[in-house]
């Protein structure tokens, strides 16, 4: 029988306990969610046209981060501006905050430069949630 000395044994238990002990892979957060959403707008030539306003509150109906906005595709007969203002809500069905709750959010608006059909792409963003990808059509008159 070999001489097996205390170091060898450190060693073989070491070894027998990293083979016991599961490994721990740290889960990958998820792949940011984005959705999509389509609006049909009407337009007049020269005139801002409000195209949707933005909002974020809180679980409890509190001020939520102000979202962010990013052209994807800009419109091609005008143009999009947007400003952060004082919204209030219309939507009924807006989970626990319904309709008549106030906060700030970011309000879109275009203004065309001539009549015709236009297209436009821009997407919101707010911390902790999805991004939604906005694909508008306008009838400009």
């Amino acid at each position: 029988m070999p001489h097996v000395t205390k170091r060898d044994m450190t060693k073989w238990l070491i070894a027998a306990v990293a083979l016991a002990v599961p490994q721990f892979t740290p889960a990958k957060a998820p792949a940011a969610e984005s959705l999509h959403r389509e609006l049909r707008i009407m337009a007049t030539v020269g005139n801002e046209a409000r195209v949707y306003a933005h909002l974020r509150l809180t679980p409890g109906c509190g001020q939520g981060a102000i979202p962010k906005m990013t052209v994807i595709k800009p419109p091609s007969i005008g143009k999009l501006s947007s400003r952060v203002e004082t919204v209030t809500m219309t939507d009924p069905n807006f989970g626990p905050c319904g309709a008549g709750a106030t906060a700030t959010g970011r309000v879109v608006y275009y203004t065309a430069d001539r009549p015709g059909t236009d297209a436009f792409v821009y997407r919101t963003s707010s911390p902790g949630l999805p991004s939604v990808t906005w694909s508008v059509n306008a009838e400009v008159r």
